[in-house]
């Protein structure tokens, strides 16, 4: 097996499609849509927010891709920190109001 050290053809082509700051909206998105409608009064929790984020960018953008992970970067930059007890629906306005900044 060889190692990849460059991106494929098809990152560059997803890389170039969609720039990572885009990518990083497209996650708060589909996140905040997922945390309302999934289990909404359960704690929110730091490792969720960080799990959902990489799991949302490989299931997209494919896994261990240079996109992936700039998208997943793109999220956590964007994306509040959980710091308090909140529940997923409200971080997930949360998510809502960082997207409508970012704007």
């Amino acid at each position: 097996m060889t190692e990849r050290t460059h991106p494929t053809q098809q990152d560059e082509h997803l890389r170039r499609a969609v720039g990572p700051t885009d990518a990083g909206h497209q996650l708060l998105r589909l996140i905040a849509h997922r945390l309302r409608t999934d289990r909404s009064g359960d704690p929110m929790r730091k490792g969720t927010r960080e799990a959902l984020a990489l799991r949302y960018a490989e299931n997209r953008f494919g896994i261990n891709t240079a996109t992936a992970r700039a998208a997943e970067a793109a999220f956590l930059a964007l994306a509040p920190r959980v710091t308090d007890p909140i529940t997923r629906g409200e971080y997930a306005l949360l998510l809502d109001q960082a997207i409508r900044s970012a704007r």
